[in-house]
C-alpha cells in the first residue's frame, strides 16, 4: 500500500505527463501554464507536508530549519 506521500507525488507526475502531453499537442498555452502552476502548488503542498512529518521527529535545531524552510517555500 502507498503512503500518502507516494500517492502525492504519483498524482504531480501524473500532471507533469498531463503537461507534456497538452504542449505536444499544441494547446492553448494559457490552459498550460495553469496546469503548470498548479503542479507547483502542489509540489509545495508535499514539501509542507514532508517538512511537516520531519518535524514530528526531530531536535529542536532541526525544528528551525524546518521553520525557516516553511517560511522561504510559502
Amino acid at each position: 500500500k502507498q503512503t500518502p506521500v507516494q500517492s502525492h507525488l504519483n498524482r504531480i507526475i501524473g500532471q507533469i505527463r498531463g503537461i507534456d502531453k497538452m504542449i505536444n499537442k499544441k494547446v492553448d498555452k494559457i490552459l498550460v501554464v495553469r496546469q503548470i502552476m498548479a503542479a507547483k502548488a502542489s509540489l509545495e503542498q508535499l514539501a509542507i507536508r514532508l517538512l511537516q512529518e520531519e518535524s514530528k521527529v526531530c531536535h529542536k535545531k532541526r525544528i528551525d530549519r524546518i521553520v525557516e524552510t516553511l517560511f522561504r517555500v510559502r
